[in-house]
């Protein structure tokens, strides 16, 4: 039995670029680039500008368009579209492997040392880059035992 776990140990991990499905890599990193758009706000206005009488402060109208546009349909649309595709991929990645005859807690071990590499880009990002990180929170979520 332990030789088999060792086994199944050996067969996780990526599959070939060839045998992967586009749609769900290319969504993935669409909404994090709304999400970084969402939070543009932060740096040219000092906070998210909703609600923060950025509309009164005389601004070029091409701005307000834009943020106006940015408000309504990328703010928090991307934040929830990113969790799905979160769980899509997880769930993907699960039926994946055990359709290959590995174990749950092997494959569980794998979402949780993912889930580790996402905590590690994420404190990186947060300390030195945006105090707002999303993929260090992600990284908390493939991480059940917490």
């Amino acid at each position: 039995m332990a030789g088999s776990h060792a086994a199944d140990a050996r067969l996780v991990g990526a599959i070939a670029v060839s045998a992967r499905s586009l749609a769900p890599d290319l969504a993935r990193g669409a909404m994090l680039l709304l999400i970084a758009l969402a939070n543009v706000c932060l740096y040219q206005y000092g906070s998210l500008a909703l609600g923060e009488g950025i509309w009164e402060h005389g601004h070029q109208l091409a701005d307000q368009v834009i943020l106006l546009l940015e408000t309504i349909l990328v703010r928090d649309r991307a934040y929830p579209m990113y969790a799905l595709l979160f769980g899509y991929g997880i769930v993907q990645l699960l039926r994946r492997h055990t359709s290959k005859g590995i174990d749950e807690a092997t494959v569980r071990k794998l979402v949780r040392r993912r889930g580790w590499w996402m905590l590690l880009i994420g404190f990186g990002h947060a300390l030195l880059l945006f105090f707002g990180d999303i993929i260090g929170a992600y990284g908390l979520l493939a991480n059940p035992e917490w």
